[in-house]
């Protein structure tokens, strides 16, 4: 069967199996991993030796607001002239 690494984006579960952290080896059927595939959840091993990158320096230090809401005020202060 082929194997293939769980990556960061996988959530509590893979393909049917608990996820026990990023870098862990599956043995799965290449159809049991084929929707985990389109996720990004795992990636097929290439060698018997798995590399985890480190991230950029770029994206390391931003905080992710893109799900987060814009904040709006109550109300608009007027300014009578």
């Amino acid at each position: 069967m082929p194997r293939y690494v769980i990556t960061e984006k996988a959530g509590r579960f893979v393909a049917g199996h608990t996820n026990t952290g990023t870098g862990t080896i599956l043995s799965l059927t290449k159809r049991a991993a084929d929707h985990e595939l389109r996720l990004g959840t795992i990636l097929p091993v290439v060698s018997a030796e798995v590399v985890v990158a480190e991230p950029s320096k770029d994206t390391e230090l931003e905080p992710n607001t893109s799900n987060r809401r814009r904040r709006r005020p109550i109300a608009e202060e007027r300014h009578d002239d």
